[in-house]
């Protein structure tokens, strides 16, 4: 490429490449009343003939308008995989637990439908900025990534879609367990909790335990929610509080009850072990398998706090139609319990527990055994207190 000869109004030279004078007249640093020369020409000409000023600031003007669109389009991008995860965190986790379960079926279709939409248009713009940009051979890779992207995005887009019937199944029957109570008595420093552990139960803990001065805390409840009763047991733990069971604790209350650093119960009263159990039988193979996290999550957290193994394994082999029922005065030694309490919520010890026993139940000698689950009142309420 032969070079060119630019002339000042001042008579000075300066010799350029094409592509560097080119650079130079749109940035304008050639003034438009200069002449050029190259081999070839038979005399000076005005620099306008041949680089236009106007031809090199559209190119120019092209260059930053094909860049802001690129940056604009991977700041799209990132963004978008941001709200992706954000948005998918968000329905899996528990905070839809307070949305009315007629909304949360629409809810988990309309993110759904969302973010399919969303990935169409954003790999659209792929698809049409590649043929600015990329080289041949490149435009054909990013179109096949463009259609691959599009491919799995689609199908999970209609497996979630898919899915919201479900969900919304398992909405509707958990909203039912909402029915929880916390009471706090700022003069005993204890906070009450009757009714099912229900969605949002540890988030209502963890609020209670952040707002009050909590140094015990008392439960009836029949059970309810494994992942709730977990997540409350591990904020009970980080707590250091003291947890006592009163009147009534079934299946996940125990899990609840075991995250105490002590664990009390009514000395008349009765641990009801259960099988961790889904609250709907969706009949789906990927619904068994949360399942069955759920159940070897529970099992291990029980183990881990110092249950028996023989009670959780013999409420796993009764399966979830049966409760094994186990009194408290037999926990004690094992150490699942650290203590009794009489009705008053007073400490009271084995001996005086057993012998209170011996005089209420003659010649009997507690002893677990399993019972139905349709032989047992999920609505009965522990001592006042």
């Amino acid at each position: 490429m032969s070079a060119w000869r630019v002339a000042d109004r001042d008579g000075r030279i300066a010799l350029f490449t094409e592509d560097a004078l080119r650079e130079a007249v749109a940035r304008g640093h050639v003034a438009s009343d200069c002449l050029v020369w190259r081999e070839g020409l038979a005399d000076w000409e005005p620099i306008e003939s041949h680089f236009p000023r106007r031809a090199a600031n559209r190119r120019a003007d092209g260059v930053a308008a094909r860049t802001f669109r690129a940056l604009g389009l991977l700041l799209a991008s990132m963004l978008f995989i941001v709200a992706a995860l954000v948005s998918l965190t968000t329905l899996g986790s528990s905070a839809l637990d307070h949305v009315p379960s007629i909304w949360v079926e629409a809810l988990w279709i309309g993110e759904a439908v969302g973010l399919g939409g969303a990935a169409l248009l954003l790999l659209t713009a792929w698809w049409r900025a590649s043929r600015h940009w990329a080289s041949a051979e490149g435009r054909g890779l990013v179109r096949i990534l463009v259609v691959v992207l599009a491919l799995a995005g689609a199908g999970v887009a209609s497996l979630q879609a898919w899915q919201a019937g479900a969900v919304g199944q398992v909405a509707m029957v958990t909203e039912t367990m909402r029915d929880y109570v916390f009471t706090y008595d700022p003069e005993a420093r204890t906070l009450r909790i009757q009714g099912q552990i229900g969605p949002g139960f540890a988030i209502a803990l963890d609020q209670r335990l952040r707002a009050h001065p909590v140094q015990r805390v008392e439960i009836t409840s029949p059970g309810g929610l494994t992942d709730e009763a977990l997540n409350a047991a591990r904020r009970l733990e980080t707590a250091g509080v003291s947890v006592t069971a009163r009147g009534f604790c079934a299946s996940a209350c125990i899990i609840v009850l075991m995250g105490g650093e002590r664990r009390l119960a009514d000395y008349d009263m009765t641990l009801d072990f259960h099988a961790s159990s889904a609250s709907v039988d969706l009949d789906t193979e990927f619904s068994r398998y949360i399942q069955r996290e759920a159940a070897q999550e529970a099992r291990a957290y029980l183990l881990k706090r110092g249950a028996p193994e023989a009670y959780v394994r013999e409420a796993d082999r009764l399966g979830p139609s049966k409760i094994y029922r186990v009194p408290a005065v037999i926990l004690v030694e094992p150490g699942v319990l650290t203590g009794l309490v009489d009705g008053t919520g007073a400490p009271i010890t084995l001996v005086d527990a057993r012998e209170r026993l011996r005089v209420q139940v003659p010649d009997v000698t507690p002893t677990p055994h399993a019972l139905s689950l349709d032989a047992l009142d999920l609505n009965q309420e522990g001592p006042a207190s």
